[in-house]
Order: structure tokens, then sequence, then C-alpha cells
């Protein structure tokens, strides 16, 4: 039997899309969700791509508490919606504030929600929203908090060994070629443990076992970094913090990466001053002191009417909004970091 008939045979065994060619591009490009955040778009990306979470894969976003996982889950959820992607919020915290959710771009009403914390119940009708092909985005907050029923029914005496690790193995053997099939993205929001007595290395580890992180194409770990605070003593104040996220696995890119964001509790994150600093990392904003210069496509350097220069980050923004359609010159800045792109798309007078 020769290669064309066995693969023949195969596809008509099996269907078509049993076993393809490499040259089937159009089935082997990564689709992208942005997460809202320029600089964390950029450390997810390749060398081309405009960055984000990929579809149809799985990623886990992990950190201590109050580090920023949720809220970077719920911008990358806003930004699936704008893209018309249907999205699905399992939240077994019990801790989803629709307020919250609002400040990064997700539209409630149209959200599916779960408060569920049963392990083996929730990740059934995960199994059922990835199969119907119409829900394109599942965040589950967190693995920590999903347990096994045989946990929740049992009293808290009782001790059962790696039962939530078995679990989640025979999850993801399920989920993974699911996820690809439907081209449904899972995030999957996870905590952090430490070992006991280990006294060499990282003791942190992730609950859940193994199993989650090799299965993952892509892991990100979220730190906070500066605590925005104000006033001092008894009166003092935190409204925000610096979030680091870190790329520590990426399948479908370059790992190692890390991108930077500032979190405002009653305001979301800071995009104006995410899209100027990465803008200046890039070169297409040019920064001397507090000076901040850009020169849109197709307008000439020495055309100071056209130009936008500005002294600070806020004159700066308030000079993009002066323009007629200032959504449109951020679109072209967007577009010239992410994409690289040189020739003229769109100019605001």
């Amino acid at each position: 039997m020769s290669l064309e008939q066995a693969l023949a045979q195969i596809k008509k065994e099996f269907g078509e899309n049993a076993v393809f060619w490499g040259s089937n591009k159009d089935r082997l490009k990564i689709e992208w969700i942005p997460t809202g955040v320029l600089d964390i778009d950029l450390a997810t990306c390749p060398s081309s791509g405009t960055g984000g979470i990929p579809r149809g894969k799985l990623i886990e976003i992990f950190g201590p508490e109050g580090s920023g996982k949720t809220a970077l889950a719920l911008s990358i959820m806003g930004q699936a919606q704008k893209m018309g992607i249907k999205c699905a919020f399992f939240d077994a915290e019990n801790s989803y504030n629709p307020t919250f959710a609002e400040l990064f771009g997700v539209n409630t009403d149209d959200l599916i929600m779960s408060q569920e914390s049963t392990g083996e119940l929730v990740l059934d009708v995960i199994e059922a929203f990835v199969g119907t092909g119409e829900v394109g985005l599942i965040v589950l907050d967190s693995v920590a908090a999903l347990s096994a029923e045989a946990i929740l029914t049992s009293s808290m005496q009782d001790q059962q060994m790696a039962i939530d690790a078995r679990m989640w193995s025979k999850a993801m053997k399920k989920l993974k070629a699911a996820l690809g099939k439907h081209n449904c993205s899972l995030i999957l929001i996870n905590q952090l443990r430490e070992k006991v007595g280990q006294l060499y290395g990282n003791p942190e580890v992730t609950p859940g076992g193994r199993a989650i992180k090799f299965f993952a194409d892509m892991r990100i770990e979220v730190k906070k970094r500066d605590v925005f605070t104000k006033g001092s003593g008894d009166m003092l104040i935190t409204y925000g913090h610096q979030i680091r996220a870190r790329v520590i696995k990426n399948k479908v890119g370059t790992a190692g990466k890390q991108g930077f964001v500032d979190l405002y509790y009653d305001a979301g994150f800071d995009l104006k001053k995410d899209i100027i600093e990465v803008g200046e990392k890039t070169n297409v904003i040019q920064k001397s002191g507090g000076w901040r210069t850009y020169v849109p496509l197709g307008v000439a350097e020495d055309d100071a009417t056209r130009i936008i220069k500005a002294n600070g980050i806020d004159k700066f923004m308030d000079a993009i909004y002066s323009l007629e359609n200032p959504e449109l010159m951020l679109q072209e800045i967007r577009e010239r970091i992410i994409n690289r792109r040189t020739e003229p798309l769109y100019y605001a007078n």
C-alpha cells in the first residue's frame, strides 16, 4: 500500500481531518485574543502576530493572592467579547463582582456564569461548552477552589491523597484536544502553595497536580510590584499596584518575557500609560526628557501642525484626544506597535 492510498484509507475511515499536510497553513495558523495590555501582548507573542492568548489553547495564570490574576483574566474576557467571542466564567471562589468586571470592558449581561465548586460537575460543564463550538473563551477562577466531590462530601477528618490531582489529570486528557478542535481557549487561574521542608530552590507550587503544567500551552506568572498608597499611619490607603506578568512557559512564542501595567482598584488598568510606555520602548513614540513626540504615518517630520508633541503623559494624551478622531490615532499607534505596520492607515486631523 502506497502512502497516498494509506492517507485516503485513513481519511475515509476516520474523517478528513484525521491527518493533513503541513502545507495547510490556514489550519495551523494561530489566532490571538489580546489581553488589553500592550506590554503583556508583546511579552506573549513570537516575532510576528498580535500577541495575547492563543485561541484553542490552554492557559494557566497563577500567582500570589491579590496580585491581579483575575483582573488580567477579566481584561482578556473583555477583549474577547469585543471580537464577538462568547465567554463563560466559572467563579468557584464565589468572589465575582460585576462592577469590578465592567472596569475591564466585560459585558456582564452577555456572560455565561457559574458558581459551582464541585470539580467533576464544573469540568463536565466546561467539556459540554467546549463541545458546542459556540463558546470561544472559558475562565475558571480558580483551580485551587475546585474540589473533587469525594472531598466535599466527606467529613473534615477524612484524608484523601491526590484526588484533585487525579481529577485534573483526567480532565486535561479530555479537554486538551477538544479545545483545539473547537477553537476554544481555557484560562485556568491558580493559586500558590509551598512545599514543606524544602531548603533549596523555589518552594512555591501550584495546586491541581502536575498535569496542568505539562498540558498548558502558556503559563503566566502574575506578581505584585510597586504598591500605590496615599496618607500615612492609620489613614494609609492602598489604591493600586503595579502588575508584573511573566511568561513562564510558551509553546506558541518565546518564554521568559515579561510585561508591566498599573492596576487601580477603582478604575482598572492604566491603559494610557501602557500605550505610551510601550510606544517609547518600540520607538513608535520618541521621548526626550519629559517631551513625547509621535509622527503619524504619512506625515513629514517637519510638519509641526500634524505632529503630536507634548510635555508629560497627561498632556500628550490630551493632545491625542483633541483630534477629531482620537480613537483612530490610538488604533494606528497600537497597530504600529503590534504589527509593525509601515504603510499609512489612519490619520485624524
